[in-house]
């Protein structure tokens, strides 16, 4: 099984907002915020394997029932079956959802790749303010990281704001 983004589109945060909540009232270090931004959105993306952009994704598996990685289900793209060499278009299928989980199942055996999109249109409060704690706090300790403590950004209570959105398996 293998996961490949497409594309996708932007984060969908404010700027300004941040920085209101960060409390900056400069634009001099804008590129080095949006960097911080992205980095704490494309994290929560990864905790909890969910899109908070919309994303187009490429699936590759070979089980006859799966469930799609990443969550809020939006659409199916299209689906093909690999024939031989070659992947071809394949249409006996069918999607069903619980809760936030979106499984999908084929007519038959094979391998497939499933491309998709996912994504909210606008970032659940709780991420987004998971998401500027964290940007937050790299900018105020931006001189003391360096490539061994990162990761080491711990704020237990923080964290507990992604709970509501980590994705669960059913399959």
């Amino acid at each position: 099984m293998q996961l490949k983004i497409v594309s996708k589109e932007a984060f969908s945060y404010d700027l300004d907002e941040f920085k209101l909540y960060a409390k900056i009232d400069n634009n001099i270090e804008d590129a080095l915020l949006n960097s911080f931004l992205n980095s704490a959105f494309e994290l929560a993306e990864t905790k909890t394997n969910r899109a908070y952009s919309k994303t187009t994704y490429e699936y590759y598996t070979d089980k006859q029932t799966d469930e799609l990685p990443r969550s809020p289900f939006i659409n199916i793209v299209s689906i093909e079956k690999k024939s031989g060499d070659a992947y071809v278009v394949y249409s006996d299928y069918e999607i069903g959802t619980k809760g936030t989980l979106t499984k999908i199942s084929f007519a038959e055996a094979g391998e497939y790749k499933v491309t998709f999109e996912a994504g909210y249109t606008t970032i659940p409060e709780k991420v987004k303010l998971w998401a500027y704690t964290q940007a937050a706090t790299l900018y105020e300790y931006r001189t003391k990281f360096d490539n061994s403590n990162l990761q080491k950004i711990d704020n237990p209570f923080v964290d507990t704001l992604l709970d509501d959105y980590k994705v669960r398996s059913f399959v």
